[in-house]
């Protein structure tokens, strides 16, 4: 999507408010998070992870970069096998 108001069409929200999701000034609802991972093929913890890591305490921070890592990973297959770095399917959708 190339414009706030495209965006604001397919979540049904103002583009004022696609523009301050934009700006850190709100919050992803959660449904939106769902329909941004579903778009790109990810885990919506991926997404999750990247929003709060800086927003959490830096006593949390490993914790929630491990979370996102561990959530990234998870698409691909790492056993002795020709297909390496192929990615798995999605777990929903």
């Amino acid at each position: 999507m190339r414009s706030d108001y495209a965006l604001s069409k397919r979540w049904a929200v103002t583009p004022s408010e696609v523009s301050q999701y934009r700006r850190n000034r709100l919050r992803f609802p959660f449904a939106v998070v769902l329909d941004i991972a579903d778009v790109m093929d990810i885990d919506p913890i991926e997404i999750i992870a990247g929003l709060e890591y800086r927003r959490c305490r830096e006593k949390d921070m490993e914790r929630v970069k491990g979370a996102y890592f561990k959530a990234h990973c998870a698409h691909f297959v790492y056993p002795n096998n020709p297909g390496f770095f192929r990615r798995k399917k999605r777990f929903f959708g």
